[in-house]
């Protein structure tokens, strides 16, 4: 089966901005513990840190992980679109047909702790391998973490 899928939107953070407001007001800088972490982080996952960092939590708190928003591009056939979006239920969605017959494009876009869960289910379902390839950008993006 043909699935074709891409990661078109990804959160853009102004760290300039947000440490040193949260550095003036907490009189710490909230990166401190990010910046020290032995793997480069990407930005999600470092401003993920950034807020365990305030929160007092550990990164991997499942309530961070709705801070930060992505949108992926997929396209598969029909029936499998539309069970993978059932999975994706709670998340903004658009669908249409394309030149390829039984073929479908979606935009589908959530908070990482929502694609957490989505891909989670989906990888159990029948359209696993839909949420195989989205699982794969997410990996590609240095969020590997956040499936574990």
């Amino acid at each position: 089966m043909k699935v074709a899928a891409a990661l078109i939107t990804k959160p853009e953070i102004d760290f300039d901005t947000f440490l040193l407001v949260t550095k003036g007001m907490l009189g710490r800088s909230p990166a401190t513990t990010a910046d020290a972490n032995p793997i480069e982080l990407c930005d999600a996952d470092r401003f993920v840190w950034c807020l365990a960092a305030i929160d007092k939590c550990p990164p991997c708190s499942i309530h961070l992980l709705a801070h930060v928003s992505f949108s992926v591009m997929l396209a598969a056939r029909e029936a499998d679109c539309r069970k993978a979006l059932n999975i994706c239920a709670g998340m903004s969605a658009i669908q249409a047909e394309t030149n390829e017959r039984d073929y479908v494009m979606v935009v589908v876009s959530g908070t990482l702790l929502q694609w957490r869960d989505a891909v989670s289910a989906g990888l159990k379902s029948d359209c696993a391998y839909i949420f195989e390839e989205i699982k794969r950008r997410f990996v590609g993006a240095r969020l590997e973490s956040v499936f574990k």
